[in-house]
């Protein structure tokens, strides 16, 4: 298969054999052959990888036994509405909860409250840990009011109009 790039010699190690996966490094080189001091400098590497491999294959056994253990009303806790996703947006883009309120058409307490909403759902006590924890989720853990298309909202551009400036309280 090399060698029509003119690869004659080949070395192929594999770190990781299982029923499920096969992973193999192979390298080729096109003068001479590679010395066993040459393959038995790539052993730690190999090994290294295969640490690696099976460290990962751990991670998600634990993440599928978590996930199945979840009960359907947790994974519902972890779902925004279409106005959470809004409000959450503009307050990403640093708006005030009465910034936010004037660009949405609602009051700033309807604002507090679906940042309440938010903190418990995301299990968080802070507008920033909430961004911060809205930013991380997949774009999937969005639910629309019944009846509407979900999707994530994304924080809007900064093309938009721009909002007047609060009032200071300072003459």
């Amino acid at each position: 298969m090399f060698a029509q790039y003119g690869m004659r010699h080949l070395l192929m190690m594999t770190p990781r054999i299982t029923d499920e996966d096969l992973v193999i490094i192979g390298l080729t080189r096109r003068l001479h052959d590679f010395s066993d001091r040459e393959t038995r400098a790539l052993h730690p590497i190999r090994d290294l990888i295969a640490t690696a491999l099976d460290y990962q294959a751990q991670i998600t056994a634990i993440q599928a036994k978590i996930s199945a253990s979840l009960p359907a009303a947790s994974l519902r806790r972890l779902t925004l509405t279409e106005r959470e996703n809004q409000v959450l947006a503009l307050i990403a883009t640093g708006h005030t909860n009465d910034q936010a309120a004037r660009q949405l058409g609602i009051s700033s307490r309807t604002i507090r409250k679906h940042l309440e909403g938010v903190f418990g759902k995301a299990n968080v006590h802070s507008r920033a840990a909430a961004v911060a924890w809205w930013i991380r989720q997949p774009p999937r853990r969005t639910q629309a009011p019944t009846g509407h298309a979900s999707r994530r909202l994304t924080p809007p551009s900064r093309t938009t109009e721009p909002l007047p400036p609060e009032p200071s309280g300072r003459n």
